[in-house]
């Protein structure tokens, strides 16, 4: 990917969000995240996802948003789960 690249240790919802707008800058598209999880495993955060997963998160009650951001950030498994929802249901 050619591509700005971030690194990042944090949660993903802010993560996202910050990718979803970084087309923004000229890099735009190309733009992406490297989430890393407390298991040590990693997913690549795509401007795609990204908004996916920001505007899903948007659309949620307080208590799902507490469980997506959960699922978000547990591990790279349930991390896919939620990111299949948020493609799903956005």
């Amino acid at each position: 990917m050619n591509g700005e690249m971030m690194m990042e240790n944090a949660d993903v919802i802010q993560v996202a969000l910050d990718v979803a707008t970084s087309e923004l800058n000229p890099s735009g598209e190309g733009s992406f995240a490297k989430i890393q999880f407390s298991d040590g495993s990693t997913q690549n955060l795509d401007n795609f996802s990204a908004k996916r997963i920001a505007a899903c998160y948007a659309q949620l009650d307080d208590e799902h948003k507490q469980q997506f951001q959960y699922l978000l950030n547990k591990d790279a498994t349930s991390y896919q789960a939620a990111l299949n929802f948020a493609v799903r249901n956005v």
